[in-house]
């Protein structure tokens, strides 16, 4: 049980409830106990835990044993854990957008570790250049597009990895427990980073035509989705922003 929690942090669980929710399930905060078993197994054995483990952290994992209230935070599982990897940053950034902006700074770019909101454009009449790296190293960038408004995320299998082949990742579906192995990169343009963070992160898990159709329910959401072989799938405004 979490209590007392600062109007910040309960502000980020009710969104994570949210991206839970409208990804059915394929954004999860609960995921943290997998995480740490697959660090744990690739840094003591070098390998891929054995599927009992996996079974068992299993069991801790879903949102739906989450109850968040105004009292705080309470686990219906001992056990269980949450990581807020997927949310946090995006979310300390739009915080810092705002502060920005209430101090009068008309024009701003704010890039945490590739989480990127901007403001304003780069000056009065320019716009700022945004590039999306190429997950396959074929060459420098994927795609390049100009932005004055909004914010950017993207999730790809190259960021953080358990093993060399990059197959098993930060990135896990906790409906197997395991990795995609589908896409390999998902890019979410969007009003604010906390919603391009969380939205990047459910975009990748889904199989890329309901990634797709995800965001294209959304308003002012736009996504790219690359998969193994280089294939792409984009929502229907995506052109319209690269052009």
């Amino acid at each position: 049980f979490l209590k007392d929690m600062s109007p910040e942090l309960a502000d980020v669980l009710h969104q994570s409830a949210f991206y839970n929710y409208i990804s059915k399930g394929t954004f999860d905060i609960t995921v943290l106990p997998l995480l740490e078993l697959y660090k744990k197994s690739y840094e003591s054995t070098g390998s891929f835990p054995s599927f009992q483990q996996i079974n068992e952290k299993m069991k801790l994992v879903n949102f739906e044993n989450i109850r968040i209230d105004k009292q705080g935070v309470r686990f219906l599982k001992d056990g269980m854990k949450i990581s807020l990897d997927g949310i946090a940053k995006g979310y300390i950034v739009d915080q810092a957008a705002n502060l920005i902006k209430l101090n009068g700074i008309k024009y701003a770019l704010i890039n945490a570790g590739g989480d990127i909101r901007v403001i304003g454009g780069n000056g009065p009449s320019k716009a700022w250049k945004i590039a999306i790296k190429d997950p396959l190293g074929k060459r420098e960038f994927a795609e390049e597009f100009e932005l004055n408004n909004g914010a950017v995320a993207t999730s790809g299998n190259y960021e953080s990895y358990f093993d060399k082949d990059k197959i098993h990742h930060h990135i896990i579906d906790t409906s197997t427990g395991d990795s995609p192995v589908q896409t390999i990169s998902a890019t979410v343009i969007a009003p604010t980073v906390t919603q391009a963070d969380a939205l990047s992160t459910s975009l990748f898990v889904l199989k890329p035509k309901d990634s797709i159709n995800l965001a294209s329910s959304l308003s002012n959401i736009e996504a790219l989705i690359i998969v193994k072989g280089g294939r792409r799938f984009s929502s229907s405004g995506w052109n319209d922003i690269i052009s």
